[in-house]
């Protein structure tokens, strides 16, 4: 449990047990877990961020509303009364009512999981043995995710408009929330999976194996969002002159019938179906002895399938319900791979300070029904100049085909969101921009490409203590890497490295065209093309460069301390670069360091110290240190400085012992994350998010108590 409502629970069971020729192995899990809600970070509460030293974010269209008559100025509706016969005169002139868009949001969703997995063996004799697996699992999750807010004309014949006689002879533009009519809109759904895998290992002689194994895996998804406004029942309520059916707007609070509010509530959502069927073959043993060892080889294949559909529904608009479209996508890929391990020093080297090298070579071919013919190679080798001290490095290419989700083979405008926001914008003039955000598959995606190189040292001498010390290097440089368009503040930089994707002059066609997208899944309202002022196509994409660099750090070492055994642990990562470019004439940006992207270091230090009694009761205590570094807010104007972020972990725990013979261990532990409650680091989010979900969470002090048993 932390902070709020947020609570958490966890049931599971293990079972197994082997004979000489069989075994098995059988678990079973229950997962729950509350939302977390926005209301209970102050950083979430509101994106009014002023408290914190920011920036007011929060959105002109709310209740009581905002009125723009055309030709006759703007005027704020006034808190306190139900606008049942509101007057001009009750208006206020030039003034604006603000609303708190994160109102009744959950920070994370409540979330449920059940899940059972089996798996045995048996042994047929003559090195011949079967295996098979089986995983299913169901995980439900349920959020209230954002607002119902609109810019509304209000007809003439509006039964409230009609009762104040307002502005009679002008368009009246109403900018509303209906927070207090029908609530924010939820997301809620199911994910059903399951996996199954068969096979046999045979031994061949004494230095080889095969292996075949065939694999079916499956995934059933169906989301829906609830509580969307239907525009369809949205104009006839604007339009009624009778006052005990038609939608009241200018109040302050809910002062509709409930009846009308109820024929308000649309819907959509999705249904989607995944499967793969797999088979595999591999051989592997020792092909020729040589001074130092056998030189092993390992070769073999493989086939899958894979089909992805979706289907999609919408109640957004019309009196019945729509069905928008069927997609579906399926590829075939047939692989081959070989590998070899070459020992050129081992235990016969005489050289000094040169105890053991190894050599390693692979190559994988691939050719994809959809993206034709790859061939990856990688070269790795080993080196140990002396017992305590071991060097590595590889060299290798890679190669991913776009996920078939992430596809749309059919070109179907189903597969795609798009989505009308009102946002707060920096970058804009009047500080709030009309967005167009288009979501979903993309056919025009690529397969990404890479290059990495690693190396790195280990270390493990053998003095008192044992500590072990490892430290690597990567380099990773990807070519059309497959991405996503972060929908965040930094994008809307004219000078950010996504800024292709933002597109502030879209256009009346292109605006018209995605207005009429955006109205399958909710109202546009009043809003016309001429009032966007900007395009995000934040679909998955291929960015055309994407290095890189950083380094690893681990130690390790255990020594004797007051009757017990003290481990001490680190690990640090040091990100040296993060560079992007999002097309090949686009310069290349280091973003590491940067607001929603990875800091240059982060590091976990850890104590554990564990004890054992005489008659076999054991304790342990532990405590783990975390450190993200200070970096920096790049979008806001002037740049910011966002602080580092320190919390501390700690976990007891005993196991008494129940006495000689008895196969029952129970276990108690007690564990608390972030033990002082350190909030993340405050980030002047336009999002209205108060800290940076790349680098922190919301989650805050997180009690737990763990209950097991072993028998």
């Amino acid at each position: 449990m932390t902070d709020g409502n947020l609570e958490e629970y966890r049931l599971s069971g293990l079972t197994g047990d082997a004979g000489d020729t069989w075994r098995y192995l059988v678990a079973i899990e229950h997962y729950d877990r509350s939302p977390l809600a926005d209301a209970d970070r102050d950083y979430l509460a509101s994106v009014d961020f002023r408290p914190f030293g920011g920036t007011d974010f929060r959105s002109p269209r709310g209740n009581p509303a905002n009125l723009t008559v055309i030709g006759g100025g703007t005027f704020a509706v006034p808190t306190g009364q139900n606008g049942a016969a509101l007057t001009q005169a009750q208006l206020i002139p030039g003034a604006g009512n603000r609303q708190n868009t994160n109102e009744g949001l959950d920070a994370t969703p409540s979330q449920a999981l059940d899940l059972a997995y089996a798996s045995g063996g048996l042994d047929l004799g003559d090195g011949l043995s079967l295996f098979g697996s089986a995983r299913i699992a169901s995980r439900a999750y349920d959020a209230v995710v954002s607002v119902n807010n609109v810019r509304l004309i209000l007809p003439a014949t509006n039964a409230f408009r009609l009762a104040g006689n307002l502005f009679p002879g002008r368009t009246v533009i109403v900018d509303y929330d209906f927070i207090d009519d029908i609530g924010p809109r939820r997301q809620f759904g199911t994910v059903r999976t399951l996996d199954l895998a068969a096979g046999a290992d045979k031994a061949f002689g004494e230095t080889w194996n095969g292996a075949f194994s065939l694999a079916y895996a499956r995934e059933a998804t169906s989301e829906l969002v609830t509580n969307v406004v239907n525009s369809t029942v949205l104009a006839s309520a604007l339009a009624d002159s009778n006052p005990a059916t038609a939608l009241n707007v200018l109040g302050d609070g809910s002062f509709t019938n409930p009846a009308t509010l109820a024929r308000l509530r649309g819907y959509f959502g999705d249904q989607s179906l995944g499967e793969t069927w797999s088979a595999d073959l591999k051989f592997d043993g020792a092909v020729m002895a040589l001074p130092a060892g056998d030189v092993r080889v390992a070769v073999g294949g493989d086939f899958r399938s894979e089909f992805f559909g979706i289907e999609s529904d919408s109640f957004t608009s019309g009196v019945a319900p729509t069905h928008l479209t069927t997609s579906k996508g399926h590829r075939e890929i047939t692989a081959g791979f070989a590998e070899v391990l070459v020992p050129v020093l081992g235990d016969q080297a005489t050289l000094p300070f040169a105890q053991r090298l190894d050599l390693s070579f692979a190559v994988r071919a691939e050719r994809y029904s959809d993206f034709g013919d790859t061939v990856n190679p990688r070269v790795g080798l080993r080196f140990d100049p002396v017992d305590a001290v071991s060097f590595r490095a590889a060299w290798g290419q890679s190669f991913r085909a776009p996920n078939l989700p992430d596809l749309d083979t059919t070109n179907a405008a189903g597969r795609r969101d798009v989505r009308l926001l009102n946002i707060a914008d920096p970058f804009a003039v009047s500080g709030r921009s009309d967005l167009l955000l288009i979501l979903g598959a993309n056919p025009d995606l690529k397969a990404q490409t890479a290059e990495s190189f690693t190396a790195g040292v280990s270390v493990n001498p053998n003095w008192i203590g044992k500590p072990v010390f490892d430290v690597g290097y990567f380099d990773v440089r990807f070519k059309d890497r497959i991405s996503t368009v972060p929908v965040s503040t930094p994008t809307l930089s004219p000078q950010s490295e996504f800024a292709q994707f933002v597109n502030r002059a879209p256009g009346l066609a292109l605006a018209t065209s995605l207005l009429q997208e955006a109205a399958l899944r909710a109202p546009i309202g009043a809003i016309t093309p001429g009032d966007i002022d900007l395009v995000i196509d934040a679909r998955t994409t291929n960015l055309a460069v994407t290095n890189v660099r950083g380094v690893d750090a681990h130690l390790a070492t255990t020594f004797p301390v007051f009757g017990g055994d003290l481990a001490l642990t680190g690990d640090a990562t040091w990100m040296l670069h993060f560079e992007r470019a999002a097309s090949a004439i686009a310069p290349v940006v280091d973003v590491a360091d940067t607001f929603s992207n990875p800091v240059d270091i982060k590091a976990r230090l850890g104590a554990t110290w564990r004890n054992e009694t005489a008659r076999g009761d054991t304790f342990s205590a532990a405590a783990f240190l975390n450190y993200a570094d200070d970096y920096t807010d790049k979008s806001a104007i002037p740049a910011r400085r966002i602080e580092d972020w320190t919390t501390v972990d700690v976990r007891v725990a005993v196991s008494p012992s129940t006495g000689a013979g008895s196969a029952l261990r129970p276990t108690i532990a007690f564990s608390v994350l972030n033990l002082f409650d350190q909030n993340p680091p405050f980030v002047n989010n336009a999002s209205g998010v108060g800290y940076d979900p790349a680098n922190a969470d919301p989650l805050g002090r997180f009690v737990s108590v763990d209950v097991s048993a072993r028998f």
